[in-house]
């Protein structure tokens, strides 16, 4: 990939949003075998990533396969994570993809009661906005909703294929939403995504979220990255993004590699199953077995789960993280 070669020559350093998060992590729902959620998981699974240093993390988005959630789920994961924050000091951002209007609505006021902080919203799957505008008045009906919590916009077009001029919506929500302050961001096009970091204020903040161009976003000033992949092989994600903090090109690119041989290693190279590879990609190389992908997804195969052992076992990564 081109923009990862330039990163060999580059060796800039950008300035950086003041308290920016850095790493944040989106965690996946364990469930039982029968689908339902494993609630007594979700502590262990807390632990886990606080001893790795994953302590800002994302609930209740794509990669937690919100969308095959009960409404009473959906909130009881909250719950459980919230709870699970106190205990080891994490922060939780809480999600709204895939839901219908009036339970985004519900999800954002019941976010603000449980405590949570920040709220990212995605834009309605369903009844699609056309343009910035329709996009913003959609925001300003959540915002309205918990006007106390921190509000951000989901970009995710290969799942909501919402596409509007981006830069244009964040001037606009900028402009009429006091509490709009984050942009996730996950798409390939890391010129706009640059670009929209530019005209963030001080107190707003983008979420790079496209894990292929995390060490390129990161040493082109974006100053925190989201991504599935961390919670498998949270020292990478540490390494890429200290290498691209600093600036050092060489260091960055060399991470950035390792991450992806890291996340091919368990898809085997099918994009297309990548949420169930990578949630029985933590069985794997930890002691969490978070059980299989939420139906109506398909199951992984055990020649699929044997596979990914065996690449795993070969990069050194097979079991490599365990709870004492």
């Amino acid at each position: 990939m081109k923009v990862l070669l330039l990163l060999v020559l580059v060796s800039v350093s950008y300035g950086l949003v003041s308290g920016a998060v850095g790493l944040v992590t989106p965690v996946f729902t364990p469930v039982h075998e029968d689908n339902t959620v494993n609630y007594d998981l979700i502590p262990v699974y807390a632990e886990y990533l606080a001893r790795n240093n994953l302590t800002t993390l994302l609930v209740g988005g794509s990669t937690g396969e919100a969308m095959a959630l009960s409404m009473a789920d959906r909130k009881g994961v909250l719950d459980a994570w919230l709870q699970a924050s106190k205990t080891h000091g994490l922060t939780i951002i809480y999600q709204t993809i895939g839901a219908s209007y009036p339970d985004v609505l519900e999800l954002a006021r019941y976010s603000a009661q449980a405590g949570v902080s920040t709220l990212i919203v995605a834009a309605d799957m369903g009844y699609r906005p056309r343009s910035a505008e329709e996009l913003v008045g959609y925001l300003q009906r959540v915002a309205e909703q918990a006007p106390g919590l921190t509000l951000g916009y989901y970009h995710e077009p290969r799942i909501t294929h919402v596409k509007v001029d981006m830069r244009e919506f964040v001037q606009k929500a900028t402009e009429r939403i006091p509490n709009f302050k984050i942009v996730k961001y996950s798409s390939e096009s890391l010129d706009e995504a640059v670009a929209i970091n530019g005209i963030l204020h001080d107190d707003q903040e983008l979420y790079y979220a496209y894990t292929p161009l995390l060490a390129p976003a990161v040493i082109m000033g974006i100053p925190s990255i989201a991504s599935p992949s961390f919670s498998l092989f949270p020292a990478l994600a540490q390494r890429v993004l200290v290498a691209g903090r600093r600036g050092d090109g060489a260091a960055a690119r060399a991470a950035q590699l390792q991450l992806d041989a890291a996340v091919e290693a368990v898809t085997g190279y099918h994009n297309d199953a990548y949420l169930q590879a990578m949630k029985q990609g933590m069985g794997l190389v930890s002691s969490i077995q978070l059980g299989p992908a939420l139906l109506p997804q398909p199951p992984r195969s055990d020649a699929d789960r044997q596979a990914a052992a065996d690449n795993l076992r070969k990069l050194g990564y097979y079991n490599n993280y365990t709870l004492q």
